[in-house]
């Protein structure tokens, strides 16, 4: 065991991103404090080198791969890791992806498959801290989840980032540049929960009609943004939003940083993500649109009347929920959710968990 050596992961590699990439950019920036390598495993290490020199990338199922997991002191993931088998002497840190209204893990364990089961079973025995951004979170972990051990209620790393102004607005400037959306140009994000392709297609709606409703109630240009689960990624746009790509609409599906992506959008539409709880630190407006309301079949946690954000189960409904947003009342009731949540988030999460991680280094 090196421990000088830190190891994170996000999404099995796929991408550099959510809580993994905060919490490893925060430690590159602090190198000389740590007295640590910080180690990046993701699919394609060549596409960061340039952005993150004091990082080091290394590629997914490569023989480095195998020796970082062998070798770290401390391996950070945000998923149920299957590949990695804690040694003595190393220290895992597993930072999760967020949790919504959606049941998840123990809650909707008649949709998972065996397989996964096991996997997450051995996962939380390995696991030696689970970060949290709030109480009902931390609550969640206890007990929904096969974890038993310590609990960093701290926030969430990869949401640090609405409290810097710097770093939001570099992140805004990324998407903007990226997609080529003009400064004058405002943007709606529409992020769906998984779902089938067929079922994509039936619960989309009209985006020049959307986009006309979001001119007529906030005023400016507009244009939606389209973030359609991974498990969909590699399908085609759905007939009812491709028709308008390159004009009214942008595909940001395979877009590697959500985050990003949440900052540079001014309003949003979800349905049972937990993209909805860190829209609303933001304070900017949320809809849900969920015609599927009554047929989900993973259920949920917490029903749309307890939430801030208004709710739609049809297109027409949608647009009426647009063109008759109250931003006062809004305000008030994500203030309201927020407590009721417990949000403990302050903009800070990188430096607690860093400073928690230390004690091992």
């Amino acid at each position: 065991i090196n421990k000088h050596k830190v190891c994170v992961i996000s999404w099995f590699g796929v991408n550099f991103n959510c809580n993994p990439k905060a919490l490893a950019v925060y430690m590159s920036n602090h190198v000389h404090d740590l007295a640590c390598k910080v180690l990046v495993i993701v699919d394609y290490p060549n596409i960061y080198k340039g952005d993150y020199p004091n990082l080091v990338f290394v590629r997914t199922h490569s023989l480095r791969h195998i020796y970082c997991l062998a070798t770290c002191r401390v391996f950070i993931a945000n998923v149920r890791m299957a590949s990695f088998c804690k040694r003595k002497g190393q220290y895992y840190v597993q930072t999760w992806h967020g949790t919504g209204p959606k049941k998840s893990e123990k809650d909707s364990i008649g949709t998972l498959s065996k397989s996964y089961v096991e996997t997450a079973i051995r996962d939380c025995e390995q696991t030696d801290l689970m970060l949290s951004g709030s109480g009902y979170f931390s609550n969640w972990i206890k007990r929904s989840t096969w974890y038993k051990g310590k609990i960093l209620e701290c926030g969430s790393p990869r949401c640090d980032v609405f409290f810097n102004q710097e770093d939001y607005e570099k992140s805004k400037k990324k998407v903007f540049s990226e997609f080529h959306v003009g400064n004058d140009e405002r943007l709606i994000m529409y992020a769906p929960t998984f779902r089938s392709l067929t079922e994509i297609e039936d619960y989309g709606f009209d985006a020049k009609k959307l986009i006309g409703t979001l001119m007529e109630r906030f005023g400016g240009k507009w244009k939606l943004l389209l973030r359609f689960h991974p498990n969909v990624a590699k399908y085609p746009i759905p007939d009812i939003f491709s028709k308008y790509l390159g004009k009214e609409v942008i595909d940001v599906t395979r877009y590697p940083d959500m985050q990003d992506l949440l900052c540079a959008s001014d309003a949003l539409i979800t349905d049972f993500s937990s993209v909805s709880t860190e829209f609303a630190i933001q304070n900017k407006p949320c809809f849900l649109y969920a015609p599927d309301l009554d047929s989900y079949d993973r259920g949920l946690y917490i029903k749309p009347e307890q939430m801030p954000f208004p709710l739609a189960k049809t297109e027409i409904e949608l647009l009426g929920v647009v063109a008759g947003f109250d931003e006062a009342s809004y305000k008030k009731l994500v203030d309201k959710y927020s407590l009721f949540l417990g949000n403990v988030e302050k903009g800070c999460a990188c430096r607690e968990v860093v400073n928690e991680i230390k004690k091992y280094l």
